[in-house]
């Protein structure tokens, strides 16, 4: 969970996220992994023209990573 704080540190992320849940469901995760995630989450928010991430990105950026 700390590594992925680190790596969501400069995004903009909605009110609300749930770091615990995603940092669960990426047990056992690498820090490059962790990277990946939050890069691919902060994506999934710039195709839909949005300024913030938010937990259904994060979902679905660890599904693909």
């Amino acid at each position: 969970a700390e590594i992925l704080k680190i790596h969501s540190r400069k995004m903009n992320l909605m009110r609300g996220i749930d770091m615990q849940k995603i940092a669960q469901e990426m047990n056992g995760a690498s820090g490059a992994e962790v990277k990946a995630v939050c890069t691919e989450a902060g994506m999934f928010a710039l195709r839909e023209r949005r300024m913030y991430v938010t937990q259904e990105d994060c979902e679905m950026a660890v599904a693909k990573v």
